[in-house]
């Protein structure tokens, strides 16, 4: 960060008395000469890329390695030395900032726990889910015969936000008993450090009582 934050003379110096270099890797190109790319198949854009590199001559500046065959294989590979995962992208797609596409699919290590729903959160109206469960939290159990909050999940659909809601007697959003305590196995991206809790939690599916 202190590299990027100063000048690109000042940048220079902190890596040449550390003796380290600061290594720019690219995976796509957005313009080439300030001409737009975006709008260009992906298969197009690395051959400009990697034209873009080679122009450049800087041994700091890389391409991001790009495979076709196995991708399989080498997705696991790279989950085994400790990195966090691999993008999928289909060779045909233009590029489309601020928009998720099919064509472009992130797959990251995923983390799979058995827990129970131990508590909720009422939906909010100007998410169209006022009246109904908005999130609801799990918990896994410990050895101590504790529980401890592991995730929460609210990508449920309108049909299973109604099951999951039990209005009482004031009108007031509340939980159906019958949720109260189920069990699942809820999966995740990895464990937050701070937290110690799922993230981008998902159900994976109920379990039977």
């Amino acid at each position: 960060m202190a590299i990027l934050a100063t000048t690109p003379t000042n940048a220079l110096k902190i890596q040449t008395e550390q003796n380290a270099r600061l290594v720019f890797h690219a995976f796509d190109i957005l313009k080439l000469q300030g001409a737009d790319t975006t709008q260009h198949p992906l298969l197009d854009r690395l051959d400009m890329l990697n034209q873009a590199v080679r122009r450049a001559g800087n041994p700091q500046v890389l391409e991001m390695p790009v495979h076709v065959i196995g991708k399989v294989g080498i997705h696991q590979s790279l989950l085994a030395t400790g990195a966090e995962g691999s993008v999928w992208k289909k060779l045909n797609g233009n590029y489309q900032p601020a928009q998720r596409v099919r064509h472009w699919v992130k797959r990251k290590r995923g983390l799979a726990v058995t827990a129970f729903v131990s508590g909720f959160k009422p939906g909010t109206p100007d998410r169209g889910h006022g009246d109904l469960v908005g999130a609801v939290e799990f918990s896994c159990q410990q050895a101590d015969g504790t529980a401890s909050p592991i995730g929460w999940i609210s990508s449920w659909t309108d049909a299973e936000r109604r099951a999951m809601t039990a209005m009482d007697a004031a009108g007031r959003v509340g939980l159906n008993p019958d949720y109260l305590e189920k069990k699942a196995i809820i999966s995740g991206q990895d464990l937050s450090a701070r937290s110690r809790r799922l993230r981008h939690a998902r159900l994976v599916c109920w379990l039977d009582a």
